[in-house]
């Protein structure tokens, strides 16, 4: 099972990295995030868009391949043969590996979009630049009530697995390793959303009108929305799953409650995060309405032919 993560994901990501290599890749890719936050790509700022949504993907795939390769490396340390059969008996424990991975991965993908944001933001341009009157703040694109249930999601899952563990043998507590593991990935993912998010939103980048700083917010605001929704992939991959083995007659319904709880608690927070894509644009642009790609489309043939559009 576990070769098999190791391999897909290798794949996967190697493949999309590459596909960043293709404009007509580059230029879905912006119209897809376009569509997702309700923004036109105007077209004299298609090919920087375009370029700074690929830079945003091809370091999100270095950064899951790097995650890769480091719980390849842990996993060897810890003398966990990745290509053997592993025992019926182990099948619990390979799965929380399995999801400690995927975990890791989700959070290897996401600092590689923030190192992305924060390289496009300290790129030099003598151009004027248009700024807002009050700088924003995290809160202006990621809902205060996600970040603190995040946080609220770790408790509860480093609270089950430490009720597991209370309850345990003196002998099988170390089969609890990979789950610690696991909610220590998701703390360092949580408190490195904070730091990096709080950076990524400090620092600016040139913009000569208001269309491209709007789609600066928008590419911070799905930056600082894949900081948070790592961590919280790798509490729910296996948090939930260190507590509801295959053998459940040992487990205190004390760890199941704040277990449940939490599966329930990411699931909640998946819905809203999906739902609170455009906050950047209601917090920020109040009232405001980018043009759709269509719209552009009409403008720029207007613009080229101002008598054909007047009689049509």
């Amino acid at each position: 099972m576990l070769e098999f993560v190791f391999l897909w994901g290798a794949v996967v990501f190697a493949v999309a990295l590459a596909l960043t290599l293709i404009p007509d890749h580059r230029a879905w890719l912006a119209r897809r995030l376009g569509t997702r936050v309700g923004l036109g790509v105007p077209a004299d700022l298609a090919a920087s868009v375009e370029a700074r949504v690929a830079l945003r993907s091809r370091a999100a795939c270095v950064g899951a391949l790097l995650a890769l390769a480091v719980s390849l490396a842990g996993l060897s340390l810890a003398g966990v043969s990745i290509g053997s059969a592993t025992p019926r008996t182990d099948d619990g424990l390979t799965v929380v590996q399995m999801y400690a991975v995927l975990g890791a991965v989700s959070i290897g993908y996401s600092w590689g979009a923030a190192w992305a944001s924060l390289r496009s933001a300290s790129a030099r341009d003598d151009r004027p630049r248009v700024a807002r009157l009050t700088a924003p703040g995290v809160s202006a694109f990621v809902r205060p009530g996600l970040r603190i249930g995040a946080w609220a999601l770790l408790v509860l899952a480093a609270s089950a697995v430490a009720i597991v563990a209370l309850g345990e043998r003196p002998d099988q507590v170390a089969s609890l390793a990979p789950c610690v593991a696991l909610v220590g990935v998701a703390l360092a993912g949580l408190v490195a959303s904070e730091v990096l998010g709080r950076r990524v939103v400090r620092r600016g980048r040139p913009a000569v009108d208001t269309d491209e700083l709007v789609w600066d917010d928008a590419l911070r605001s799905e930056t600082l929305r894949d900081l948070l929704v790592g961590p919280l992939q790798s509490l729910a991959l296996g948090g939930a799953y260190a507590v509801i083995r295959p053998d459940l007659s040992g487990v205190s319904a004390f760890a199941l409650f704040p277990a449940l709880i939490g599966a329930a608690g990411f699931v909640l927070l998946s819905f809203v995060f999906r739902a609170d894509r455009r906050r950047f644009l209601d917090e920020l642009w109040p009232g405001a309405r980018r043009r759709t790609p269509d719209e552009e489309a009409r403008r720029i043939a207007a613009a080229a032919d101002p008598a054909g559009a007047t009689a049509r």
